[in-house]
């Protein structure tokens, strides 16, 4: 038996709860990454930007493709498995993280201080389908297991709630789409000179937005333009985990 991360948002987690919480999806770039689970792995349950564990399943079938809608319509997350739940948390009961009972004792985290810069994306927690290392994995089975008998909240604070807002946006063709966001990195980004001072509240909003565009438009499939002006504030902006590639060039 082998361990695997299965990232979810707190929108597709509900949405697989509703739909039965017997089939996970991935999108088709994790096809290959996904033959190599088999009948009785586990997927560790993550939910991505609040940070927690919130469930276990047990795969029941081989990859499959299915373009039923379960998380979005269209539904991009067609590379399916059929499972069996384990343990559902419910966000507030999920298990963050940052828990005692879980950084200290993860492999990857173990000697990491709280919230490193840049941490999510060192120890993996940005990939889905993720294999585990044995002791991870036997270490978060038998801790969501155990919260799954004693269901202990853990309430929201200022950053998980930060975290929660406007993760569900409307594409060209007016559907409203599920995006996954990576979860975002600490990290103080360049700051770039300003033209002046009196304007640069809304000049630094203004990068932001467009930075938030991208990486939303990218975690969508499309490609993106910049303004040759504002390209490189920008992406001074955009989480290093986004794929530059999907940028398009700024002619002169």
């Amino acid at each position: 038996m082998n361990y695997f991360t299965n990232l979810f948002t707190v929108e597709t987690w509900k949405l697989f709860r509703e739909h039965g919480a017997n089939e996970s999806g991935f999108r088709e770039r994790h096809r290959n990454t996904a033959e190599q689970i088999s009948n009785g792995d586990i997927l560790c349950c993550y939910i991505t930007r609040l940070s927690r564990w919130c469930g276990l399943l047990e795969v029941t079938s081989n990859i499959f493709q299915d373009t039923t809608p379960i998380f979005a319509d269209p539904d991009p997350y067609v590379v399916r498995f059929k499972v069996r739940p384990l343990v559902q948390l419910d966000p507030e009961q999920s298990i963050p993280i940052f828990d005692d009972m879980i950084w200290p004792r993860l492999s990857v985290t173990r000697g990491m201080r709280v919230g490193a810069p840049n941490w999510a994306a060192s120890v993996g927690m940005r990939n889905t389908l993720r294999r585990l290392a044995t002791e991870d994995g036997e270490l978060l089975f038998n801790a969501l297991m155990e919260q799954n008998q004693r269901r202990q909240t853990y309430p929201y604070n200022d950053r998980d709630r930060r975290q929660l807002s406007q993760m569900v946006v409307r594409a060209a063709d007016n559907k409203e789409v599920l995006v996954e966001v990576p979860e975002p990195t600490p990290d103080a980004a360049p700051q770039p000179e300003q033209p002046d001072a009196a304007q640069e509240p809304t000049y630094r909003e203004s990068l932001k937005v467009q930075a938030k565009l991208a990486q939303i438009g990218i975690e969508m499939g499309f490609h993106i333009w910049i303004p040759r002006n504002d390209r490189q504030r920008v992406l001074a902006l955009v989480p290093a985990a986004i794929d530059r590639s999907a940028f398009l060039p700024s002619f002169h």
